[in-house]
Formats: C-alpha cells, structure tokens, sequence
C-alpha cells in the first residue's frame, strides 16, 4: 500500500483530479429526465429539482374531457427510476379523497399518470412525483420528490355587458337584468347605436387562450300564458319578434389578452321587448348542449332560463339578460285659435223678419238667412245663444237649416228679440271654444304609463326638436274624413319616423264633422245633443267622434269631448292613449263581442289598457305612423 501511495504521490496532482472525476462519472451512470405528452422536463444525475418555464404552464378547464398523460423514464438504460408516488398538492392519487379531482389512471408501474380533470377540482394545484433513482455502478439515490407542474384550473370569473354607442340600465321589467336602447337619438344620427360588447374574463391573467361565445334568445318572461308568447307551453325561447331572433354575434369565438379578457361585438335586434342572453365557455361542446327549448331535456339541466340564473352543470358563464327598449318621442301640436264659430247676418238682409211666441212660451225667429249646407245644419246652435239688434241674448233651443231657416229661443225678461240683423253662435263658447279662444293641447300624461308595459318609454320631447308648428283651425271637417286628416297632417307634422327613430303626432282639433249619427262610430259634432231613450239608446240628435287618426298622425276634439262631458283630464288622456293606438296599427274594437270585465282600451277608448294581443302588435311593428 505504502508502494502505490508513492506512486500516486508522484503523479502530477491535475492528473489526479482527471482521475477521481472519471470514477464519479462511472458511479453516476447518465443523465436521467421526465417526459410527458405536453411537456418534458430534465431530471439530472446525481438528484436535482427540475423547473418549467412560464410557457409550459398549462391551462386547462374543469369539465372538459381532455385528457393529460405523464411518464417519467430514464434518458439511457443506465438510469433507472422507482416511482414511489404521485402526489397532487402533496397528497397521494391513490388516497380515495382525491376522487374530486377526476378520474386518474396509473400504469407501467406507476410511471404513467393519465389525468382527466373534474369540474370540481381546486382552482390551483401543484403535482408532483416521488421517486427513487438509481445510477450505472448499481447504487441507489435517496427518495425525492420533483414538483414537476405549478398548474391552475381557469374559469371564465365573469361574463358582463358592456355599452358602446348607447348607454346601459336596469330594465325595470320581469327578469330584470339589463335595457339597452338601440334608437338614433335624431333622425340624423348616423352612429350604430344597436351594438353592445359581451366581455368575458378568466381567473387568470393569461393572453391567448380562446373563449367560445353562443347567443340565445332566451323566454319573454312578460308574457307567460298572454298573447305575446309564440310557443305553447309558455317558457320556451325563440320567441323574440325581431330577426335574427337572437340578434348576431360578431364572431363566435375571440382568444384573451394579457390581461385575460375577451370582448366581442353583438348586435341586438329593434323590437321592444325583445331579450337576450349570451353564453361564454373554454368549450365548444359545452355551449353546443345549452338550450331555451325547455321541453328538449327532460331534467331542463341546460335550459338557458329568462333573468340572470346561471345553470350548475355549465362550465362556463352566462350574461344577464338585455333586453330591448325603445323611445317614442311625440309632437304635440293644435291648432289656431278659434275663428268663425258665430253666425252673422249677412251684408244688406234684414236678418229676423218675424217673431211669435208658440204656445208652450218659446218663441220662434223667421229668417231671411241661409246656413250653408242646408243638410247637416239643423240643431247646430242648440244650446247657443242669439244676440239681436238691441244687444239682447237669448238661448237657442234649435234651429232649422237652409233657406229663411227658424230659430226657436227662450223667453227673457227682456221680452221678443228684436226684428233686424242679429248674431249667433253655438254653445262652444261656453266651454271656452269661442272665437279668439285657443284649441287644447292634446292630453298626454297617460302616454308613459300605457305604453310602458309595450317596453316604450314616452318622450315628450318634440320641443327639442323644433317641433311644434300649428294647423290652421277649422271648425269642423268639411270634406271627407280620410282627405281631411292627411291635410291636417301635412300642415302641422315636423316630426318624422324611422325604424331607427320612433316618433309619433298628436294634434289638439276642435270639432269633428257635422255629419248626422249614421253608426256607432262616425257621428256629428254633438249638435243638437244627443237624445237616449231609457235603455241607453240614442234616439235623437247626433253623436260625435272623440278623437279619429289616419294611423300616421292622432287627433282628439277638445269641443266634442266636452260636449258630451267626457272631458275630465283622464278621459281625455285615454282618448289620445286610443288614438296613438291607431299609429301603432291597432284597430277599433268596437264590435268585439267583449267578454265581461275586459278593459281594453281600443274598445273602451276612455278608459282600460292594451290587451296582450295589441301589446303584441306594438312590439312587432317596424316603427309607427308608417
């Protein structure tokens, strides 16, 4: 021994080092690593921890079905590895409490790990392996354990609405959640204002990954068991008036940014009342087993549902509903002040040539004056009053009409009316409907309230607009009904209406024509009143029309409604409600057979609401006063 230790003593000391190297190489066999499907880590001989890098942090979803595999193998066959254990967030696969994380398969001695994630697996977890190494010279490593993946579940955290051109609010309506109101908010406006974004963030800020978008015309929960619903049982979706029902998706899919968000456009649909909600999920096959057909599954575990529930068994998220509102702005117009309400004696006649007084005390004027249009004049100054050549007044009982017409009046203190010419007018001035006097507005405080349920919100807001211009006056119509309506149109509209800008036209008129009653709808103008016998039913006189439109623009008749005393400040309100009806497309419901307690209003006119069925022609047309 002592001859070999000379020996070493004198060998150069850096041959030595050479030496005592080459023995640790043949004591450590070569170098060992771990691979796997996705990505492949080095493992060194002798023990050493091996580290991923940031790209090889894999994200993955709960629920998904994709599969993973893991095996640990030595790099030469003078490695040899023992795998003792695999172990997730330090607690061993094979322990029965690990169920939650899915379904994990072990083979070829617990070198290969299959792993399929469950939906209810940990948001973050760590996995790692313990194991046993051996080396060439046959000896055997200490146990380790490599923390080979830092991994984290990633969710979709929230799916939001969010405003582009036109604001979001809380829909005030059944499923709450959010309104949006798609309108121009001019007739000039050209910016798309029917655009939201659906914005989509995952638990983990990460850019690249793909987000899967679906949208879903999801139940009108107004309308259960109404009018209003398309299907039969009542929850069913698709059941929007707009097309596409349930409005367009830009794209159906984005990927995240750094920031891991993902935003795509949508596209809402013009019709009030319409809804929507959107699903987002990191899979495709997911969003593919959602529906709004609630009668396609029989447990209703993918129902897509109206308002704002999300669905368990859905790994991803859904939106609140939006829905759809729009604005009604209305002109409110009149017309002049009232002229040409009195009779006059005409230039160079006498006027009364002669009074008597009739048995029951009245007494009659004989004329040398003619009303015109002989046929509809008779009764029109009931209820007036005659003033003579002396200043004297007298009321008007009746009168008769064409040539040398009579005028029956009642006896004053103040004796006969005087012979000569003399004035008269009608009982208008009484209601303030004299010569000089101004023509109502129409009353429009009910609007709001009536058609809110149609998802309209009123604006009465023409004046910023600049509209307002009024009509001639006219005393009654005096050509036919269609032609004279479109003339008072033509002359007081500025307002105009669009599919993209709702707007509609309110006139105050005076007095509708003079015809005589010729049906239950179109009267006179309520002179001579009318006469009713004890069952209701008018046996005399004329009727009137309340308020008429042409279906572009409403008119109510201030003089009318107070002649027949229906001008208390909610009559007069419902009639225009009944009226703006019309530009809507609704038709008079007069001769409904109406069962008892129906309280529609195109039926009713001073009173009541709109039906389901009007609400559902509301909501369905293009844009009123079309």
């Amino acid at each position: 021994m002592k001859s070999v230790l000379n020996v070493i003593s004198r060998v150069p000391k850096v041959i030595c080092a050479l030496f005592f190297v080459l023995i640790i190489f043949f004591l450590s066999g070569a170098v060992s690593s771990f691979a796997a499907a996705d990505y492949s880590a080095s493992i060194p001989c002798p023990p050493g921890i091996p580290t991923l890098t940031p790209d090889e942090d894999i994200i993955r979803t709960k629920g998904q079905n994709d599969t993973k595999e893991f095996e640990i193998k030595p790099a030469s066959s003078e490695v040899s590895v023992t795998v003792k254990e695999w172990r997730i967030n330090g607690t061993s696969v094979t322990d029965t409490s690990m169920d939650s994380w899915g379904d994990i398969e072990l083979s070829n001695s617990n070198k290969t790990m299959r792993w399929t994630l469950g939906k209810d697996a940990e948001d973050k977890f760590k996995l790692s392996v313990k194991i046993r190494r051996g080396c060439g010279n046959g000896g055997e490593g200490e146990d380790e354990v490599l923390d080979l993946w830092d991994g984290e579940v990633v969710t979709i955290d929230s799916l939001t609405w969010e405003s582009v051109n036109s604001t979001l609010d809380s829909n005030s309506k059944e499923g709450e959640g959010k309104r949006i109101f798609p309108d121009m908010v001019s007739p000039s406006d050209s910016i798309q204002r029917n655009i939201v974004e659906v914005k989509a963030k995952i638990s983990k800020a990460k850019e690249g990954v793909t987000i899967y978008f679906k949208a879903f015309d999801v139940d009108d929960p107004s309308a259960e068991g109404s009018a209003l619903d398309y299907d039969a049982n009542g929850h069913d979706g698709n059941d929007n008036r707009g097309t596409p029902r349930a409005g367009t998706l830009n794209t159906s899919s984005a990927t995240t940014d750094a920031d891991g968000n993902a935003t795509v456009p949508f596209k809402v649909t013009m019709q009030p009342g319409d809804n929507f909600r959107i699903a987002a999920s990191l899979n495709q096959a997911s969003l593919d087993q959602l529906t709004v057909d609630e009668v396609l599954n029989g447990e209703n575990k993918n129902y897509v549902t109206a308002g704002s529930t999300q669905i368990s068994d859905f790994d991803g998220k859904i939106t609140e509903m939006l829905t759809v509102w729009r604005k009604l702005h209305v002109e409110v117009d009149t017309m002049e002040n009232i002229n040409g309400n009195t009779f006059t004696t005409a230039a160079g006649m006498l006027g009364i040539t002669d009074v008597d007084v009739l048995p029951n005390g009245n007494i009659r004027c004989i004329t040398d004056q003619t009303l015109v249009d002989a046929s509809v004049q008779t009764g029109r100054f009931e209820n007036g009053v005659l003033t003579d050549s002396k200043g004297h007044s007298f009321q008007v009982i009746s009168n008769t009409n064409g040539t040398d017409f009579e005028i029956i009046v009642s006896p004053t203190t103040n004796g006969n009316p005087a012979k000569g010419i003399f004035t008269m007018v009608d009982d208008d001035p009484s209601h303030g409907g004299g010569d000089g006097q101004s023509v109502p507005s129409p009353n429009t405080s009910l609007l709001a309230e009536k058609f809110e349920p149609a998802y309209i919100d009123v604006k009465l807001d023409g004046a910023s607009f600049g509209w307002g211009t009024n009509a001639p006056f006219h005393l009654n119509f005096n050509t036919t009904l269609t032609s004279y309506l479109k003339t008072i149109g033509t002359e007081s509209r500025q307002s105009v209406s669009l599919g993209y800008f709702w707007a509609t036209h309110c006139v105050g008129v005076f007095q509708p024509p003079t015809d005589r009653l010729t049906d239950n709808i179109y009267g006179g103008d309520a002179d001579p009143n009318p006469q009713y016998d004890t069952s209701g039913q008018q046996i005399g006189g004329e009727g009137n029309i309340l308020g008429v439109s042409d279906f572009v623009n409403a008119y109510v008749f201030s003089e009318a409604l107070r002649e027949f005393r229906l001008d208390s400040s909610s009559m007069q309100a419902h009639v225009l409600v009944h009226e703006v009806g019309h530009t809507f497309d609704l038709q008079d419901e007069y001769n409904y057979n109406a069962p008892p307690g129906y309280n529609g209003i195109m039926k009713l006119v001073t009173q009541g609401v709109f039906t389901p069925e009007n609400l559902a022609t509301i909501r369905s047309i293009n844009h009123p006063s079309h």
